[in-house]
């Protein structure tokens, strides 16, 4: 098994929406970013760059 290293970024967000029926609603979202450096790059990359 290969071991690499990266940076790990999770961003979150909440927002509120009002619905048809006049009630507001809080949403709330995540998203997660995940940097690997091309010289800690595990992962084969079967494609051929020109």
């Amino acid at each position: 098994m290969k071991i690499g290293h990266g940076i790990v970024k999770k961003y979150s967000r909440e927002y509120h929406r009002t619905l048809k029926t006049g009630e507001k609603k809080k949403y709330t979202t995540e998203q997660i970013q995940i940097t690997v450096p091309k010289n800690e790059d595990i992962y084969s990359n079967k494609e051929k760059l020109k």
